[in-house]
Parts: C-alpha cells; sequence; structure tokens
C-alpha cells in the first residue's frame, strides 16, 4: 500500500496538480485519484478487495481498500477497524456511511 501511495504522488508530482500546488500529499490522491490508489494496492496485495462509497446527497464518492476486516486508503495505510475510521469520512463527509448499508466491496 505504501508503495501505491509513493508511486501516484510521484504522478501528481510529474504531471502536475493545479487545485494544489506544491508537494503532493496522501491527502492529494484522496482528491480524485482514490481508484487508480485502490486498483494499484489490488494489483499487489493479495486478498485485497476494492469498496467503494457513493453518495448521491452529498456527492462525495471515494474508493478505498478492503482487507481483513479493515478499510485502508492513501491516508490510512495502518487500516481503520470501521470504514467512517477514514480520514476523508472524519473529515469532509456530513452523512459517514454504514457499513452494511452504503458499501460496495467486491
Amino acid at each position: 500500500m505504501e508503495r501505491a501511495t509513493q508511486v501516484i504522488l510521484a504522478r501528481i508530482d510529474e504531471t502536475g496538480w493545479p487545485e494544489h500546488p506544491g508537494k503532493a500529499q496522501p491527502w492529494d490522491i484522496n482528491q480524485g485519484r482514490c481508484v487508480e490508489w485502490a486498483e494499484l494496492v489490488c494489483a499487489g496485495v493479495p486478498g485485497t478487495a476494492m469498496a467503494e462509497w457513493d453518495d448521491a446527497q452529498s456527492g462525495m464518492l471515494h474508493t478505498f481498500v478492503h482487507l481483513a476486516d479493515r478499510y485502508y486508503d492513501a491516508e490510512c495505510l495502518d487500516g481503520a477497524a470501521d470504514v467512517t475510521g477514514l480520514p476523508c469520512f472524519r473529515h469532509s463527509n456530513p452523512r459517514p456511511p454504514t457499513p452494511q448499508a452504503d458499501l460496495e466491496i467486491g
């Protein structure tokens, strides 16, 4: 997962990210490159599954990884026991997901 984060951060730094000038951070990945990150992780880490939360009400879409009852994204490489523990849900979402009702894992 750390490798996927580094690869995408390097891509952002190479191509530029006009909305966020300067050196890219993991937060930047979660602002539009989360699918790319999850695909890289799933291609390289056995047992992982992409998971997605799409909230039509707020317009928020986030793709992350599920592995062994934990949830991971570029900002949370140690994983969270509950999806609401991922930083993007803690900080920027008015309606956090409920795992059984809102997630697509597969």
